[in-house]
């Protein structure tokens, strides 16, 4: 499974899905016990790095052959948040840049 992504300028991004459970975390005689919550199933992550309006599709694919979803589409604003994403430090890569 992949989400397939458009931006305004037509560039495309292909996020591949991942498969997840939800745990429920407790402590037991002192040792940390993980319980499935529910049943797994699959998400696809995705953080636009420019706003504008987006068009996505999600793509799966089985013994049975390719399937596309219906296209849909969402807006990205402006944000005066200067927050950044975490990245590896292109001069030492095993420490973190902001």
């Amino acid at each position: 499974m992949e989400g397939i992504f458009i931006d305004k300028d037509e560039k495309t991004i292909i996020i591949p899905g991942f498969y997840y459970q939800d745990y429920e975390r407790k402590l037991e005689n002192g040792e940390e016990i993980l319980l499935p919550v529910g049943y797994p199933y699959w998400k696809i992550r995705f953080t636009p790095e420019k706003y504008g309006r987006y068009k996505f599709y999600i793509k799966v694919k089985d013994s049975e052959g390719e399937k596309l979803t219906d296209t849909y589409y969402f807006l990205v604003e402006p944000s005066d948040n200067k927050n950044k994403f975490i990245t590896v430090s292109q001069i030492r890569k095993k420490f973190f840049f902001i």
